[in-house]
């Protein structure tokens, strides 16, 4: 069989117009089903130490009973909660001293917290040392604090262990 050209395009034509039908229909799929599209592309790409992390030491003091939690997006420290105040980094740019932007809810905490201290230098350009699937390691300038992975619970605005 002989495919003219003309014949040709409309073939390409079909199978474009098909083929965007298709990536919206997946769209709304995954929109119905609570998947925003940058969540997929996380989870095709995501390094090892990706998610939801609850600290349960900082400097092997026990904190499991406390809410800090840092957010780990494309191996890069992107957010958390330091048992007070939730906080994430604005990465448009960074400040006049050469640092990432942060953004709080400035609740008031309590004064003198050296577990929150601890906590703020953990999370000030750590480094990740993945421990199997499920445990992380941050350290920083001879601090140390252990987490576990975790899954936010808006409902409580905790994040609870996965087992």
């Amino acid at each position: 069989m002989v495919v003219r050209p003309k014949q040709h395009r409309n073939a390409v034509s079909v199978a474009i117009v098909l083929a965007l039908i298709i990536a919206a229909l997946a769209m709304v799929g995954l929109g119905a089903a609570g998947i925003a599209p940058r969540d997929l592309v996380d989870a095709l790409f995501a390094a090892p130490s990706d998610g939801s992390w609850k600290a349960t030491t900082l400097d092997r003091r026990p904190v499991a009973s406390r809410n800090y939690v840092i957010v780990i997006r494309r191996g890069k420290l992107v957010g958390g909660y330091d048992d007070c105040n939730g906080w994430s980094y604005q990465d448009e740019g960074l400040d006049k001293n050469g640092e990432r932007k942060v953004l709080s809810t400035l609740v008031e905490c309590a004064a003198g917290d050296e577990l929150r201290r601890l906590y703020w230098i953990l999370v000030h350009a750590p480094r990740f040392h993945p421990l199997g699937a499920n445990d992380l390691r941050l350290s920083r300038g001879g601090h140390a604090g252990m987490f576990h992975r975790c899954r936010p619970n808006a409902e409580h605005s905790r994040c609870v262990e996965v087992q």
